[in-house]
């Protein structure tokens, strides 16, 4: 997959969550870069997800932020090898009143320590997990390291194979039926559809341009164990 082909897909992603009237911010149409801050937060073994989730959201390193204030990242860094992440809300409580406290600190109200300290006294609800997806040819190694694989929590080493090269439209579809069915379900309903909901048909449809990867990459011993088609 080449850069380009992520950019497209980046900007199809966001018109798939506009269109389920989802979208608070649209950052970066994109792939991002590698933000050195962020990156050295994410590698710390000490690292917390909730330190990891409002260094995201301090630096506005995201290319799309939800209504909920959960949000998207989407990188490449050569031809197929790419991350993406889902990096959920873990508050309790409103978006608007996240939102709120994030306005007081833009605007010069409140000062950075003083938001830390508003946050420090939310209750955590850390209901749905961080979920990240990378494809990385280069560091593959048979039945330890698939190429292609999510990671669901923030623990580093779990890592549930796929046998396909997902697109950031394959990836937000997936995270959009997952976590926010209410509306998917709701929105998407049509009758005249083959399978009732038309973001289901859409969801298909991406599942075509996600291409299987070859043996090199997955091999025939691990197609006999477990992994995510």
């Amino acid at each position: 997959m080449e850069r380009r082909d992520v950019q497209h897909s980046i900007y199809r992603s966001w018109e798939m969550v506009d269109l389920m009237d989802l979208g608070e911010t649209f950052s970066n149409g994109a792939p991002l870069g590698v933000n050195e801050e962020f990156r050295d937060l994410v590698l710390a073994d000490e690292s917390g997800y909730l330190r990891v989730y409002l260094a995201g959201i301090n630096l506005s390193h995201y290319n799309f932020l939800l209504t909920d204030y959960s949000y998207f990242q989407f990188s490449w860094s050569s031809l197929d090898r790419v991350r993406y992440a889902f990096y959920p809300n873990p508050f309790e409580g409103s978006a608007a009143d996240f939102k709120r406290r994030r306005e007081l600190v833009e605007s010069g109200l409140i000062t950075q320590d003083e938001y830390l300290s508003l946050l420090h006294d939310a209750r955590l609800d850390p209901r749905t997990p961080l979920l990240r997806y990378e494809h990385a040819p280069e560091q593959y190694k048979e039945l330890h390291h698939p190429c292609s694989h999510f990671h669901i929590g923030h623990h580093a080493d779990n890592r549930w194979a796929l046998n396909r090269l997902l697109t950031p439209l394959a990836f937000t579809l997936l995270i959009l039926k997952l976590y926010y069915g209410s509306v998917w379900r709701d929105l998407g309903l049509d009758d005249t559809d083959e399978c009732g909901n038309s973001f289901e048909t859409k969801l298909i449809e991406e599942k075509a341009n996600c291409r299987l990867i070859s043996d090199a990459l997955f091999s025939t011993v691990e197609a006999r164990s477990f992994f995510f088609a």
